[in-house]
């Protein structure tokens, strides 16, 4: 609260059409309609053809990506 003037008159800021100041409430989780899995990476970064036990690093087709944990 109370800097929307400073973001305004800064770098890129000033492009976007509307700022509103306010408290951040948070955002718990985004669903998008229609994603589906594209790809399936592991915490290293290489590129699994199918769930593999542990931590799994989804990317959806719609451009998110999501962390499962496989049993």
């Amino acid at each position: 609260m109370g800097t929307k003037g400073k973001y305004q008159v800064r770098g890129g800021w000033w492009k976007f059409v509307y700022m509103e100041e306010g408290v951040p409430a948070g955002i718990g989780s985004v669903v998008k309609d229609g994603a589906k899995e594209a790809a399936r990476y592991t915490l290293d970064g290489k590129r699994m053809a199918t769930p593999q036990r542990g931590l799994n690093i989804i990317r959806m087709t719609d451009g998110s990506s999501k962390k499962v944990v496989v049993k």
